[in-house]
């Protein structure tokens, strides 16, 4: 008995350093559960930032593209309305050479229709010669000068059926 009486304090100071050493297994634990839950939730912030981080950069290459191609849009309905603005002003000379042409054409047939007249005249003069002829020399030369002078009113009457084309083909002005 002496030996437990002896033995007692020797065993309570175990007890008590065995209550340490499991207080300080406690403490150590939670110590260590709670750095693995920072550790956990840095990480799971760090992801959170990672993540955040690629949806900004990603929104920002969306952002870029649709910037590109807006601005290629513009590019292209700016470079149709130039062409469309170019083809306009064609299309506004072409009417004003056309409509330039047929004034011309009424200016021009209004001439050969005079010349014409006055050719006419002249074969009328020829065709009195020709019959007031003497010689049938002096017939060669009258009837060779009508030839002529046919030659000369059928160019007149192309002239005229040209213009006459151009006026007809230029519409109503």
């Amino acid at each position: 008995m002496i030996r437990f009486i002896l033995l007692l304090p020797l065993k309570i100071i175990g007890l008590l350093f065995m209550a340490i050493g499991a207080v300080l297994d406690g403490v150590n634990r939670r110590k260590l559960e709670r750095e693995k839950q920072a550790a956990r939730a840095d990480m799971e912030r760090q992801k959170a930032m990672k993540a955040a981080a690629a949806r900004i950069e990603k929104e920002k290459r969306e952002k870029a593209r649709a910037d590109r191609i807006a601005q290629a849009d513009r590019r292209r309905i700016e470079k149709e309305k130039q062409a469309q603005a170019v083809q306009e002003q064609k299309a506004a000379d072409r009417r004003k050479a056309e409509t330039f042409k047929a004034d011309q054409a009424r200016t021009d047939m209004e001439h050969y229709k005079i010349q014409r007249s006055e050719l006419l005249k002249l074969y009328n003069e020829l065709e009195k010669q020709y019959e007031q002829a003497a010689t049938d020399k002096q017939k060669e030369i009258v009837f060779r000068k009508q030839i002529a002078l046919n030659n000369q009113i059928r160019g007149v009457d192309r002239q005229i059926e040209k213009a006459q084309y151009t006026i007809n083909k230029s519409g109503p002005v």
